[in-house]
């Protein structure tokens, strides 16, 4: 498999790099060993194995939502930027 210099900068472009052309040149090197890593794992029959998301079982693990103290107001609003009539007072967003 071969790798051109627009397949490098339209990659680069991709992932919004600018790169020198000693980059370009390591770039189009790695490219291509992740494409050449990719025709062999394209050799592997995988007919069989059933398409899945996460190869290892994940679960939840939820704690019992119990009441418990609170934090002072105060307390809460003192490590604050900046905080005005007891509340955190935010950038606004438009």
């Amino acid at each position: 498999m071969t790798v051109d210099r627009l397949d490098i900068e339209h990659v680069a472009h991709l992932a919004r790099l600018d790169l020198t052309d000693g980059e370009r040149a390591t770039m189009g090197t790695q490219l291509l060993q992740i494409l050449d890593y990719f025709e062999l794992l394209r050799q592997f029959d995988t007919d069989e194995i059933e398409a899945t998301f996460q190869v290892v079982p994940v679960f939840n693990r939820m704690r019992d939502d119990v009441e418990g103290l609170c934090l002072p107001h105060q307390e809460a609003l003192a490590n604050a930027p900046q905080s005005e009539e007891g509340c955190f007072r935010v950038p606004r967003i438009l």
